[in-house]
């Protein structure tokens, strides 16, 4: 994802993954199929 794909505001970016992308969450073989929402926080560091 590129910063052409974000949406910039207050220093906060944002961006909708769109019907055929996302990410992955491991989960236990308990979970459900359906609609779930969240907010997902991580950190991008330069030169790992």
């Amino acid at each position: 994802m590129d910063g052409s794909q974000m949406h910039a505001q207050n220093g906060v970016y944002t961006s909708d993954f769109g019907n055929d992308a996302g990410l992955v969450i491991r989960a236990n073989n308990r979970a459900t199929a359906g609609k779930y929402s969240g907010v997902v926080d991580w950190t991008v560091v330069n030169g790992m």
